[in-house]
């Protein structure tokens, strides 16, 4: 009795043992990867403070992981938080105002370690309440969708509103009383709104404002041109223009500081509609994305790569990649472009440079002619236009003044592509405390390569490298001509007979570098032997004359009337002709 009571407890333990080892243990499920990211990511700013807002995934999760930067990349972490997974809301203080900040939300589980996709935000604290803010997407035509979601509080007024009230910039406010059925779906669809029109929308309860947003609609072309002011969505029609057409910008200031805009495989000009008065862009940059028919031309407009306040006011001390980089950049999958183009316009305030292409990139004629360029190429890392190994057929840079920009103009290597080569024209530029590394490289570069400097002056240069870079190497054989330019304070670092600390003029040696045989000279140089039997019979290049600038520190390079260098252009202007 007792062995058979034994073998009943025994097989009492094992039926137990088997049924507990085929019960799933609700934990176990938690050990597949997780896959679901937050959805439904939104948020409010409330003062200072914003409310991130999400939807929880269904698989199991310990917590999620939040992470907050002013830049894209999260390369820099302004704050990182850990929030109970079973929130759905979290509320960050104290944000600075008037900045962009990218948010990004993940679930995760401990052990095993898992992560989901991150879900990502971008946040613009301009101050509002509950309002959220309008995307492009809310706006169809001459219909709006607004939205809004009431901030976590206990008091009994919280969540209360009545109305509210559309304000257009030109024209009559608009009220709009709110249902049952528009309070309880915290959204509401606007029609009949005007084309091409700035709106503030206002929420209220009763009189007490809740918070406020602005929207702009759409603006459309008549004939192939758009007609803008400064209130129009400059992106919206750049992106939705067409093959030939023309966007005319009206005086002011068109505020796209945070806004890349893409060009596709298109030709549009975007120019002042009135030359003489112009119009200053504040734009982050464009992207070229299309084919060989890319044609992007500006004309008369004053771009700037610094950020702005809701007044339209620069925010000192913002050129930095933060909010900006190249004014103009091909995309990754660009294959080539036609023309990039500006004529009659200001640069400025871009902290990378103008024009940045990749390997096997291709672009038929970049052109720049009667523009002001400064303030460009702050990190000090990248050339003005960076070609490198990709192409520019023809380079034209004429009747311009670059002060305070790159560490170098154009670097073009045919030593990595050996088809770059490149027809190049620098004519009647002024070009004043520029290029710290060098001025123009072009390296292993051959015939049919022209390069042509005429009537330009180069003025207070420091050069870590040599001025002409690559010029001087035994199989660089391009076609060099050297044209009534003046040096004035220019050096550069010595690199001949194995010199490697001395800065001298750039006019007394490195234009005479045994292998830097130019096509044309003119002046000719100044001879130590009239027969000429080697190559250091050449003294100097003759023109290295004061320009004495009126007030070159606050942007005035006009010669000065006792100017030497007036004597020697006998009347033709040499560098920027509008300082003459």
């Amino acid at each position: 009795m007792k062995n058979k009571s034994i073998r009943l407890i025994g097989i009492i333990c094992a039926v137990c043992t088997m049924i507990s080892a085929c019960k799933k243990d609700p934990h176990e499920v938690a050990h597949e990867p997780l896959t679901e990211a937050p959805a439904a990511v939104n948020y409010v700013v409330q003062g200072a403070n914003i409310q991130i807002n999400w939807t929880k995934p269904a698989e199991d999760f310990d917590y999620y992981t939040l992470e907050l930067s002013k830049v894209e990349n999260f390369s820099v972490l302004d704050r990182q938080e850990q929030v109970d997974a079973d929130h759905e809301s979290i509320i960050l203080r104290n944000m600075d105002l008037a900045e962009n900040y990218y948010v990004r939300i993940r679930t995760a589980r401990s052990s095993p370690e898992s992560f989901s996709d991150w879900a990502n935000l971008v946040v613009v604290t301009n101050p509002s309440d509950i309002l959220l803010p309008i995307k492009r997407a809310d706006i169809d035509g001459s219909r709006v969708n607004v939205s809004w979601v009431f901030p976590q509080a206990e008091n009994e007024t919280a969540d209360k509103i009545t109305h509210i009230v559309l304000v257009p910039t030109f024209g009559l406010p608009r009220e709009i009383s709110l249902s049952d059925a528009d309070k309880d779906a915290q959204k509401l669809t606007i029609s009949e709104l005007d084309q091409d029109m700035e709106y503030e929308i206002r929420i209220f309860n009763g009189s007490f404002l809740r918070g406020r947003q602005l929207f702009t609609t759409p603006a459309s072309s008549i004939n192939g041109v758009w007609t803008l002011s400064p209130h129009s969505d400059l992106k919206d029609a750049v992106e939705r223009s067409i093959n030939g057409d023309e966007i005319l910008l009206n005086p002011g200031i068109y505020d796209s500081w945070d806004e890349e805009m893409y060009i596709g495989n298109k030709s549009i000009t975007i120019k002042a509609a009135d030359e003489s008065v112009g119009a200053t862009v504040y734009v982050k940059g464009f992207v070229l994305t299309g084919g060989g028919n890319t044609r992007l031309q500006f004309v008369g407009l004053d771009f700037s790569g610094a950020r702005i306040n809701r007044y339209k006011q620069e925010i000192p001390n913002t050129p930095d990649s933060r909010w900006n980089s190249w004014l103009v950049e091909m995309a990754d999958d660009a294959a080539d472009f036609d023309v990039v183009s500006f004529e009659d316009c200001t640069i400025r305030n871009y902290y990378t440079g103008l024009l940045n292409m990749q390997s096997g990139q291709v672009g038929s004629l970049v052109s720049i002619d009667n523009t002001i360029v400064r303030a460009m190429g702050n990190d000090g890392l990248h050339p003005f236009i960076n070609v490198g190994a990709a192409r520019i057929k023809k380079g034209m840079f004429t009747n311009s003044t670059f002060s305070n920009t790159n560490k170098l103009f154009i670097d073009v290597d045919r030593e990595k592509n050996p088809e770059n080569d490149i027809d190049f024209l620098f004519k009647n530029n002024t070009v004043d405390n520029s290029w710290s590394a060098s001025a123009f490289d072009f390296k292993a570069s051959k015939l049919p390569t022209k390069v042509r400097l005429e009537n330009n002056i180069f003025s207070n240069i420091q050069c870590a490298a040599n001025f002409f870079n690559n010029f001087a190497h035994v199989a660089n054989d391009f076609d060099k001509r050297l044209i009534n330019c003046n040096f004035f304070n220019v050096t550069s670092k010595s690199t001949i007979y194995g010199s490697n600390s001395s800065n001298m003029p750039v006019h007394n040696w490195e234009l005479r570098h045994p292998n830097n045989k130019w096509n044309e000279v003119v002046p000719a140089f100044e001879m130590n032997d009239e027969s000429h039997e080697n190559p250091n019979s050449i003294r100097e290049y003759p023109m290295a004359f004061d320009p004495e600038y009126v007030n070159a520190e606050n942007g005035d390079f006009t010669i000065g009337q006792d100017s030497e260098l007036r004597l020697v252009a006998a009347g033709t202007p040499i560098g920027d002709p509008r300082w003459w």
